[in-house]
């Protein structure tokens, strides 16, 4: 009944003291009964980041551009709060400058800098985490089932073009990840003008 999220449980107008404790057969509660969950903004459990590819690629085989962007398009499968993305960091260890969009559906972001250290990185997974209310203020976008997701990345300037980049990442694999939900399909953009599709990049 308690996942350990901060809050208050109300049903029948009134707030459950113990969530922990309550029994719904006890209280005789019929199946489609309403309750409301109210909790302090971003306490509500850990932000999750889904994984698109099975494999990591750790070599200088691809190019980013600096004019052009990178872009992949998810699809959701259920109802999510869009959090922000992971890109995969640079093969020399570099410091990097990322230019980013990212597209709900009809609703285009303005473009974003962000400027990257190479010790920003996970250094077991080595990418950067985009996490949009920690860096820019931007709160997590409600996205509703088979709604569209596009991300589009580039690079500042040329130095920073080599990157790893992920393989493997067809349906077939991606959904039956362990140890994550088959929560999106992932698709091609149209937004796209540089070397990644559906299943690399």
């Amino acid at each position: 009944m308690s996942d350990g999220s901060p809050g208050s449980l109300y049903w029948d107008g009134k707030i459950i003291e113990t969530p922990e404790e309550f029994v719904f057969q006890k209280k005789f509660i019929l199946d489609g009964t309403n309750f409301a969950m109210v909790c302090s903004e971003g306490s509500c459990g850990p932000v999750l980041m889904w994984h698109r590819f099975p494999r990591i690629q750790y070599n200088d085989y691809y190019y980013m551009s600096s004019n052009y962007y990178d872009a992949v398009q998810l699809v959701c499968k259920r109802n999510i709060m869009f959090c922000g993305f992971g890109i995969l960091s640079h093969y020399n260890n570099s410091n990097v400058t990322y230019k980013f969009k990212y597209k709900i559906n009809d609703e285009l972001s303005e473009e974003i800098t962000h400027v990257t250290t190479d010790a920003d990185k996970d250094p077991e997974k080595k990418w950067h985490v985009i996490n949009l209310k920690e860096l820019f203020g931007i709160k997590p976008i409600k996205v509703d089932a088979d709604g569209k997701i596009d991300i589009m990345v580039k690079v500042a300037n040329d130095d920073m073009r080599r990157c790893f980049y992920g393989t493997g990442g067809y349906r077939d694999r991606y959904s039956v990840m362990p140890e994550q939900e088959y929560d999106f399909n992932t698709e091609y953009s149209s937004h796209n003008d540089n070397n990644t599709s559906a299943d690399w990049g």
